[in-house]
């Protein structure tokens, strides 16, 4: 799939709200249905999810102390026409350590996010065993045809 680059932001995220659907709503008040997304910032307590193949789901694990927020990124996507926001974290502990994955929920301290809307297509994931992906992409036949 090929994008375009749509609308830029820059936004706080006022401390107390949980991140996962504060951005869904954002982003769906302001119809963008395909974006890519990075933020910094701290959380109260988090959810993260660790997807287990075996089982076709999500161990989640609470995080229920502060924690600084190293890195995370995520993509905006659609499913059944509903904005799905996709992202993955790195948490710092007080003592150095970290842990990560999916985020599930995350109640802000304090969050700056930065989102890129993708314009031109709409990325619409659909379920494929126990999970909402989107389609493999397919490689123009001059690069050998195929899925990538």
């Amino acid at each position: 799939m090929e994008f375009k680059s749509g609308r830029f932001f820059l936004l706080r995220v006022p401390s107390g709200s949980e991140l996962v659907n504060y951005i869904r709503k954002y982003v769906k008040d302001l119809d963008i249905s395909t974006g890519i997304f990075w933020l910094i910032g701290s959380f109260h307590r988090a959810k993260i999810g660790f997807f287990i193949e075996e089982e076709g789901s999500y161990k989640t694990i609470d995080v229920n102390e502060f924690t600084e927020v190293i890195n995370a990124s995520g993509n905006i996507s659609l499913v059944n026409g509903e904005p799905f926001i996709h992202v993955h974290v790195a948490l710092g502990r007080m003592d150095g350590s970290c842990i990560g994955g999916h985020l599930i929920e995350g109640i802000v301290y304090i969050a700056e996010v930065w989102i890129q809307e993708l314009i031109d297509e709409e990325l619409k994931r659909v379920k494929e065993g126990s999970l909402h992906l989107w389609p493999l992409e397919q490689l123009p036949n001059e690069l050998g045809g195929g899925r990538v």
